[in-house]
């Protein structure tokens, strides 16, 4: 899965967008579009949300690209761009009315040829908790510590492990219930402390 964390841009790329070039937009665009919507998608478990995300993630990187102090930490802003516009998406009172949606109805994308496991897996994440689904990604796919996404949510680095643990022994017993190997659930599989 692609984290914001792994996509690779020259500092001098975000250089000339910071100093306002709109030729690099477009760029910028190409390389972040999918793995925060991607991050959006996941967090708030709806397409449209995801992409209502997306979108003002996008404004804020293109408007406040001249308030970054230092080209490198690029990823990092996006990151928290993406985490605080999820964030506001789960307040919303929009978006909690909506909560109500049977997971059937969640239309979870899937490729032709995807592995039945992997959509079990998806189904599974995207039925979890909005706060749940937000630290395992955060932790499991963005590569946060729990201090840093404790931090971030104004709790302990507890609360953080304690919410990956428990959504941890919840997809190991959904696995071993239905005899598929936990290698499949792509969110959580090389999990450090799971």
């Amino acid at each position: 899965m692609p984290g914001i964390h792994n996509v690779e841009v020259e500092p001098a790329l975000v250089r000339r967008l910071m100093r306002g070039e709109e030729a690099v937009q477009e760029q910028i665009y190409r390389l972040y579009s999918k793995p925060v919507y991607t991050m959006a998608y996941r967090v708030v478990g709806n397409q449209e949300t995801a992409e209502d995300v997306t979108q003002e993630v996008f404004i804020d990187i293109l408007t406040k690209a001249s308030t970054l102090k230092d080209p490198k930490a690029f990823n990092g802003w996006v990151q928290r761009i993406t985490m605080n516009r999820c964030r506001m998406a789960l307040r919303s009172a929009w978006f909690r009315r909506r909560a109500d949606v049977p997971i059937e109805d969640l239309n979870i994308e899937t490729k032709a040829n995807a592995n039945e496991d992997t959509i079990t897996a998806s189904k599974a994440f995207a039925a979890l908790p909005n706060k749940t689904r937000l630290v395992l990604w955060l932790y499991c796919i963005e590569g946060f510590t729990h201090n840093e996404i404790a931090e971030w949510l104004g709790r302990s680095p507890s609360y953080s492990k304690s919410i990956v643990n428990r959504a941890g022994k919840h997809f190991e017993s959904h696995y071993k219930s239905n005899e598929v190997d936990a290698e499949c659930m792509p969110l959580l599989h090389g999990s450090p402390n799971l």
